[in-house]
């Protein structure tokens, strides 16, 4: 399971039409990053065991995308995706997507969703029944909406941090005061 293409073709505004691939890397939980022919050769290994038989240090993985550019490839895009508790500890692990980038010359081109997805059906293929994600900006915030993520957690005051102690609490709409980060899932079962 080192790389798997999307067989999807792109394009766009300073964008020629181009084969997209998802290529997906794995390294374990400490972030201590292997070369890449060691997390492929890990990522092999993995996708012949059960999700129930994968070690949590090992639920990590990057999805890498590139296009065709001359005579080599170019990445346009990256994800990762690890386990962390949901919302936050004492919680179960769940998968958790985060460090979403796509290059501003091919945005607008599905690659973003195209790595969301990517990193969704490896938490279905973890065994997990759900993933989350956390968003600062309002305007990411209705993004990740559209692609069937609903606001449940949001970062808590000062007070609600301090003298109740309170992790996260209950998304509140039109609550959230500038810069505070709020945490979005989604329950493959809904998808």
């Amino acid at each position: 399971m080192a790389s798997h293409t999307l067989g999807s073709s792109i394009s766009g505004p300073g964008c020629p039409s181009s084969h997209l691939l998802i290529r997906q890397e794995f390294y374990d939980a400490s972030f201590r990053r292997n070369t890449v022919s060691t997390r492929i050769k890990e990522g092999i290994e993995l996708a012949s065991k059960s999700p129930s038989e994968i070690k949590p240090s090992q639920r990590c993985a990057v999805f890498v995308a590139e296009v065709e550019a001359g005579s080599g490839k170019q990445v346009v895009g990256a994800v990762e995706l690890i386990l962390l508790p949901c919302p936050a500890i004492p919680a179960p692990l769940k998968p958790y997507l985060f460090n979403l980038c796509v290059d501003p010359k091919f945005r607008n081109n599905g690659i973003g969703r195209k790595l969301v997805r990517a990193c969704e059906q490896q938490g279905r293929d973890w065994g997990f029944d759900g993933i989350f994600l956390h968003v600062e900006d309002e305007s990411i915030l209705d993004i990740y909406t559209r692609l069937g993520y609903a606001a449940t957690w949001q970062q808590p005051t000062f007070l609600e941090l301090n003298l109740q102690n309170k992790l996260v609490v209950d998304y509140q709409p039109g609550s959230r005061q500038n810069g505070q980060w709020v945490i979005m899932s989604k329950d493959f079962a809904d998808a």
